[in-house]
């Protein structure tokens, strides 16, 4: 989801718009030409203005740019202008500018223009802007200024209140406005002073904007916390006001289709059915409302979110930014048609063409030509600032079964960042492809102690207690996900040991202890046991052990301080802590020697890392002979292998976690 605002978006806490720069509103970074045929755009990089030609695919930038970076723009109706609004990043203020589209001259309009408190007449004429007036008694004025003669301005009206969100009707007769004081007000022209229209105690208003003479949309929210509010139609004439879509972001003024039939807005999608939507990154989509009888159509699954969506002046062609919450350079600017659902992306250069290029085949269902594009630009523009989102888009293609590359899974998904990392692993880690699961809180021995728990804070035992385990095979490398009873203290381990067990289809082959006072019934061929991965710069510690079928160590990966990344044979691929923990580790195939049959895997945990070494456990005699905590299978059990030792037989884990078959 869109991130929570503060400030004036939940009305003005500050009385002033510079929070809504710092929080990062703004508006619609790109324009439609009145015939519908170019897109006028603020470049995600460089802040400088473009125009795309929608016939022939080429973008142009213009060089007569003002110097400040350009933070609005609006294409005219009249002489094939552009108006633009400039200023630095974090300043509300404005500066605008008429870009002369034929000679590439530009010529200042206004100066000191707050932001959110500006509109633009239906005819591209006029600029009307709220200034303040008198800091002192916080008055405000509401100018008109004719665009093609900027040298005056006149003066319409003043207001106590800061003027937010105007909204002009056709006729240039009437304004509407919202004050933080949750009230629309409404001026009619040669009038001395707007009157209240709408007034609400609980709600606050956003973008009121005319459909026609009679009627206007808003949108209204009641939890300042919250950035998405109910979508409404009111009447003028019957002072009535109508619901017409919930969950509906404030952060945008709604956009509508030429005929003002329809609405386009951004929803949040969170609600809807799990079946309705693919796992996503962001529930902030595309969608657009039949405003007659209130019919919601979702248009888009963007896993990045969507937002500013704007209807083509001449069609229901669509304009929208993807992601939602784009950082510096990384905003992407798409074209989608509801109709025939075609979606593209605007690009200016070949690194961007051939992300549009990948993106259109794997819209089409053509993976490998989708997969080899994106390889392709991955190759030629190594450093693309698209990275993220085509290491997202290779994970998602690597999972297909006709593309399958688990290697090229795990390699992609290291290269994101967290929050994205996160999301992609729910489309590679499903609950129903968990191969073994174990109830919790079921240990074999416990062996936390009061000591243990007074000095880190919680049940230490919970890192040691296994939930479930999941297997990806690739061609290089195996990949084990395990799921702990713990949402901390996994990134190193610090609290337990970790051995993988592997059994080559030869029960009776193999080493069948695995600890000084346990053994496993069936021989293994490999034993991996991970004792530390306690990745903390300089103050790092790792200690894993790869053991034949004789128990002989055949690698040992230890080290203090920053470790080799180059280590061939075992990785952490990620750390998981939320909710409940997991971490997913990619085991070298060569180091395994793994033969194309089938294999028996089971994996135990036992005391040791951090609280072993500080001596925070029961010892050996005050916990029996077992030093496993827990394993996965139902007959391994407390009660049994209590039974065992008191009968003087040899601690036994029994049976496997999962059988692989290698050989399909």
């Amino acid at each position: 989801m869109m991130k929570k605002y503060c400030g004036f978006c939940k009305y003005i806490v500050l009385n002033s718009m510079i929070c809504l720069c710092l929080i990062g509103c703004k508006y619609p970074p790109f324009s439609w030409s009145p015939d519908g045929k170019r897109v006028a755009f603020i470049g995600p990089d460089d802040e400088r203005l473009w125009i795309w030609d929608t016939q022939n695919g080429k973008a142009t930038r213009h060089a007569r740019n003002p110097d400040e970076p350009v933070k609005y723009c609006q294409w005219l109706l009249l002489d094939d202008d552009i108006l633009l609004g400039t200023g630095s990043k974090n300043e509300s203020e404005m500066k605008f500018y008429k870009l002369d589209i034929q000679s590439d001259a530009v010529y200042e309009i206004a100066d000191g223009v707050e932001m959110f408190t500006f509109t633009v007449s239906d005819d591209g004429r006029y600029l009307y802007y709220a200034k303040e007036i008198s800091e002192d008694e916080k008055r405000y004025e509401f100018y008109e200024k004719d665009i093609a003669h900027p040298d005056t301005e006149r003066a319409l009206f003043q207001c106590k209140e800061q003027i937010t969100f105007p909204a002009i009707d056709s006729s240039r007769s009437r304004i509407l406005f919202s004050v933080e004081s949750k009230k629309i007000y409404l001026y009619e022209m040669g009038q001395d002073s707007p009157r209240v229209l709408l007034s609400d105690e609980e709600l606050g208003f956003y973008w009121p904007t005319w459909i026609d003479d009679e009627t206007i949309l808003f949108t209204a929210a009641t939890d300042e916390n919250s950035d998405v509010g109910t979508l409404y139609v009111y009447s003028l004439k019957e002072r009535t006001r109508r619901e017409i879509g919930r969950n509906v972001y404030t952060l945008g003024q709604p956009s509508f289709n030429p005929n003002h039939r329809l609405v386009a807005v951004t929803m949040d999608t969170e609600n809807l059915q799990e079946e309705q939507r693919r796992a996503a990154i962001s529930t902030d989509q595309t969608a657009i409302i039949e405003l007659a009888s209130g019919k919601i159509v979702h248009l888009t699954e963007n896993p990045f979110g969507n937002v500013f969506a704007i209807f083509s002046p001449v069609d229901n062609r669509l304009l929208y930014q993807s992601p939602t919450e784009a950082e510096d350079g990384e905003g992407m600017y798409h074209i989608l048609d509801p109709d025939t659902k075609q979606d593209m992306m605007i690009w200016r250069d070949d690194e961007e063409r051939l992300f549009s290029t990948a993106e259109n085949f794997m819209a089409k269902g053509e993976f490998i030509l989708s997969l080899a594009t994106f390889k392709d630009l991955l190759s030629r523009f190594p450093d693309t600032r698209l990275k993220k989102f085509i290491d997202y888009n290779l994970v998602e293609i690597s999972l297909l079964p006709e593309t399958e590359d688990a290697d090229l899974v795990f390699a992609s998904l290291k290269e994101l960042p967290q929050n994205l990392r996160s999301s992609a692993e729910t489309m590679i880690w499903r609950d129903e492809d968990r191969l073994a699961e174990d109830p919790a809180e079921d240990w074999l021995v416990r062996y936390g102690t009061d000591a243990s728990h007074e000095a880190f804070q919680f049940n230490t035992d919970a890192p040691r207690d296994l939930l479930g385990l999941s297997i990806r095979n690739g061609e290089k490398k195996l990949y084990l996900k395990i799921d702990y009873n713990s949402d901390r203290d996994l990134s190193g381990l610090t609290l337990q040991d970790t051995l993988l067990l592997f059994d080559y289809n030869s029960p009776n082959e193999g080493e069948k202890q695995i600890t000084p006072t346990m053994q496993w019934e069936r021989g293994a061929e490999r034993q991996i046991r991970i004792g530390h991965w306690f990745q903390q710069g300089n103050n790092s510690q790792y200690d894993v052990k790869i053991m034949n079928e004789k128990r002989d160590v055949i690698s040992h990966y230890s080290a203090s301080g920053f470790a080799n990344p180059d280590y061939p044979y075992f990785d952490v691929v990620s750390v998981n802590n939320e909710n409940q923990g997991s971490i997913v580790i990619g085991l070298s195939k060569e180091i395994l020697n793994l033969p194309e049959e089938l294999i028996f895997v089971q994996v135990c945990t036992a005391k040791g890392g951090l609280e072993e070494f500080q001596k925070l456990e029961k010892t050996l005699a005050e916990a029996g002979r077992c030093d496993i905590a827990d394993t996965f299978g139902e007959a391994n059990t407390a009660e049994r292998i209590h039974n065992e030792e008191t009968n003087d037989k040899p601690g036994r884990i029994a049976g496997y976690a999962c059988v692989l078959d290698l050989s399909k």
